[in-house]
């Protein structure tokens, strides 16, 4: 018995519609995404670090923060605070007064924390002292009430002066290290003000 050729025709186009979907489905199959390993996952945590881990270009903040911040300024505060320090030591080794040691050295701590601050600032401000105004004249009198008396005076007086100086160049200035150090420093010039006048009612 001969086979029928139409029975043949529809079977041989079955069978290549058959192979027909099976390539398309090894091809959607190829183009599925693998699943992740344990080795794709570290590659992609490595990738995704922080910059932080990562060495940074060396920024020296002084130069970056000021460049442009007023030496005149800076080197008469510097000036103004090694002379009070020089003025508070000279008190510790003339003076009887207890009070007058006790703020003295207070004074003298107190404005060494300042020419921290300014040396923070602008390392390279002129820093020479003024010798003139360090070097306490008290008119040669050896009385230590007298002394007493005169220090506290021209405490008072210097100070008020730092705090005229700070106020003026904190309206003038846009230099916000300098800004931030008069904001800082001014509470603590106000407070030796404080001090002085009540120790000066105590030895009037």
């Amino acid at each position: 018995m001969k086979p029928n050729p139409s029975i043949l025709f529809v079977t041989l186009c079955s069978i290549t519609l058959s192979l027909a979907a099976c390539n398309g489905n090894d091809d959607k199959a190829v183009t599925k995404e693998k699943p992740e390993t344990a080795v794709d996952s570290q590659r992609y945590a490595t990738h995704q670090q922080s910059s932080a881990d990562f060495p940074q270009p060396a920024i020296n903040h002084d130069q970056a923060s000021t460049a442009g911040v007023d030496t005149s300024f800076v080197g008469r505060a510097v000036r103004m605070a090694k002379d009070e320090v020089a003025a508070a030591e000279e008190a510790t080794q003339k003076s009887t007064n207890g009070d007058i040691k006790k703020l003295a050295a207070t004074l003298k701590a107190d404005h060494q924390r300042l020419l921290k601050g300014l040396a923070a600032i602008k390392p390279a401000a002129d820093t020479a002292r003024n010798t003139a105004a360090a070097n306490l004249n008290t008119g040669g009198d050896t009385n230590s009430k007298a002394f007493d008396r005169w220090w506290v005076k021209h405490m008072l007086e210097s100070q008020q002066e730092a705090i005229s100086s700070y106020e003026q160049e904190l309206g003038r200035t846009t230099e916000a290290p300098v800004k931030g150090y008069i904001s800082q420093s001014l509470p603590v010039l106000r407070a030796h003000v404080q001090q002085l006048e009540a120790v000066q009612k105590k030895i009037r």
